[in-house]
């Protein structure tokens, strides 16, 4: 901003010396005239002056990483190459995890920078959050979502800057293309501390404490926090019950971390021990032998059914297990970032469909032992370990047997039984029974049994693959509970809620035993020129009834023309267009005009989309 007060005062002494020039040449000197150009081109700086103060004063104080998005924000834009100030009031509000705003403009700007009066825009769910807390990147993906839903064409927000919790700041490209710059304010300053309430629910028993104290849940299940206070959750069952993990702020079974910057809920679950199992281990130094006895329930002896015994073991360690991949084989593998114990893990599990190579060596890969041996997780879908009638021939299950334990550090083994996999997970009924310990670990890990009952699956764009033009993003997902949400987060950032329950006979097919799997699809059309030429990563999300998330993503490259949508058919021209068969597959057009440029043009048969796809440009 103080380039343009520079130039402004630049420009009020050219200005200035432009009239006494010409009164000068004129033969007689006019200072009234001088005077008249030097006053308007002081008031241009002087306009500037007071826009470059209040879009640069709070830059002096310390910035903020996060901040809460809610409430009524006073804005104000600057279009320089206007001379022209926007002033609003923006009203937002964050209820059920989605976003909804009014803003109220004091005057609007059209093109040609003419003022058009007022004007009020109102939408609703145009975002979705899980929380009102967001970083500057998930602001301008706010910012943006609004301008979209009230604009045609929209204002794009490039850059956002937290100056303190109640001061925004940023630039803009207008509808125009005309650069501004824009600040919002709070108009009421957000609370000083925040309510936390932790909700115990279950068959079983158990206590829930936080570091700093103020929960002791017992007696004690509400508490309030400064805002910006992490807040640890541990929970810890009573003999006979198990922790079964926690729902709202937080999911996993480890502990809970909570940053207060609202009015938070935490579920905490407690059951019943769905069954006895007897562990025999002995690990010592870098081997480890493990057995495990099964006491079926009384109920279900005799029943049929199975016994599933599954694993989180870092990615590095499948060939300890004798896991043998080829490095590019394309696998729908579920995995996680981090410890399957932690807080929060199973917001990180991707059912990611790629070849094995592109895995993080540090991340935890889902694994199943079966009859014929350790195997991955592919696709969701758990194999028995034993089947048959549930009883003494099933009870007894060998986990490892002097094996070596290098790779293995946290890996977390589980056992349960049902009639089939989706009954196991329904019912709750497996439970952890060995985490392969840290010799230099200070203390215990809580281990987790993370088994995910939802699947997602990205079918389009493909992982791997090219996108150009007006495409799709689809795909499906099913889980056990009814699914809420579907959201795509684009190169990190969430971009859109994508519309979900499309009509997927093949998946219900596949996964009869899920509810629902017959109307599982999701899908949206999406105009991929709008992306930058290269490399993208799309995340698609889903949320289901009982807190669950899972994503799926792909990375592939987007091949576009200087323009992200051509409207008129004149602009593409096969005139003089030579054309050529590069393989089966590939079709080359050679001397194509696109808006005045020849190109050669690359497109290859693309399965999921059923035609050609543009892949190079050259």
């Amino acid at each position: 901003m103080l380039h343009m007060l520079v130039d402004g005062i630049r420009g009020a002494g050219r200005l200035f010396s432009d009239e006494r020039r010409r009164d000068s040449d004129g033969g007689k000197p006019s200072p009234r005239g001088a005077s008249r150009g030097y006053r308007a081109a002081l008031s241009v700086a002087c306009k500037l002056l007071v826009v470059a103060v209040a879009l640069n004063a709070f830059a002096v104080r310390a910035q903020t990483t996060t901040i809460v998005a809610s409430g009524v924000w006073n804005g104000v834009a600057f279009t320089p190459s206007c001379n022209y100030t926007t002033r609003y009031t923006w009203n937002i509000t964050h209820a059920n995890g989605v976003y909804s705003a009014t803003q109220n403009t004091s005057n609007v700007r059209g093109s040609n920078c003419q003022d058009t009066g007022p004007g009020t825009c109102g939408t609703t769910g145009f975002f979705a959050s899980a929380q009102d807390l967001l970083t500057t990147s998930q602001f301008q993906a706010l910012r943006n979502a609004f301008n979209a839903s009230c604009r045609n064409p929209p204002n794009v927000v490039k850059s956002v800057t937290f100056t303190s919790p109640d001061s925004v700041s940023g630039t803009a490209i207008q509808f125009d293309g005309r650069d501004a710059g824009w600040q919002l304010t709070r108009a009421t300053s957000i609370p000083t501390s925040y309510a936390l309430a932790v909700a115990k629910s279950g068959t079983g028993s158990g206590f829930v404490s936080s570091s700093p104290t103020g929960i002791d849940c017992g007696a004690t299940c509400f508490a309030s926090f400064a805002s910006g206070t992490k807040v640890i959750l541990s929970a810890t069952p009573v003999s006979g019950s198990t922790f079964a993990g926690w729902r709202g702020a937080c999911t996993g079974t480890g502990t809970c971390t909570v940053t207060m910057g609202a009015a938070k809920k935490v579920g905490a679950a407690f059951r019943i021990r769905p069954f006895t199992a007897a562990t025999s281990k002995v690990i010592t130094g870098n081997r480890a032998t493990i057995s495990n006895t099964i006491t079926f329930n009384p109920s279900d002896v005799g029943k049929p059914g199975a016994v599933f015994v599954t694993a989180w073991v870092p990615a590095n360690a499948l060939g300890t297990l004798g896991i043998s991949v080829a490095a590019d084989s394309l696998l729908s593998i579920t995995s996680t970032a981090v410890d399957p114990s932690l807080a929060g893990a199973a917001n990180k599990l991707h059912l990611t469909r790629g070849p094995l190579a592109e895995r993080d060596t540090s991340e935890f890969v889902l694994v199943q032992l079966t009859a014929s041996g350790w195997q991955l997780v592919v696709n969701g879908q758990l194999i028995p370990y034993a089947s048959g009638v549930l009883g003494d021939q099933l009870a007894s299950q060998t986990i490892l047997n002097g094996t070596d334990t290098t790779n293995l550090i946290g890996a977390q083994f589980c056992v349960g039984y049902g009639t089939d996999a989706t009954d196991m997970i329904a019912a709750g009924n497996v439970q952890l029974i060995e985490t392969i310990p840290d010799q230099t670990a200070t203390s215990d890990s809580s281990g987790s049994c993370i088994v995910n009952d939802m699947i997602v699956y990205l079918e389009e764009p493909t992982h791997g693959g090219t996108a150009s033009g007006v495409g799709n993003v689809r795909g499906w997902a099913v889980s056990l509970q009814p699914i809420q949400r579907m959201d795509l987060y684009i190169d990190g950032s969430l971009a859109f809620t994508v519309p979900y329950g499309g009509s997927r006979s093949d998946v219900g097919a596949a996964y009869a035993s899920y509810p629902e799997s017959t109307n599982s699809g999701f899908s949206m059309a999406y105009n991929f020129g709008l992306l930058s030429a290269g490399s993208h990563t799309f995340l698609t999300r889903a949320l289901d009834d009982a807190g669950n998330v899972t994503d799926a993503t792909a990375t592939f490259n987007v091949v576009r023309f200087p323009n992200s949508f051509i409207a008129d058919a004149a602009d593409v021209s096969l005139v003089g267009a030579s054309a050529t068969i590069v393989d089966a597959n590939t079709l080359r057009l050679d001397n194509v005009m696109v808006q005045g440029v020849s190109y050669n043009l690359t497109l290859r048969w693309n399965t999921a989309t059923q035609g050609f796809a543009l892949v190079a440009t050259n």
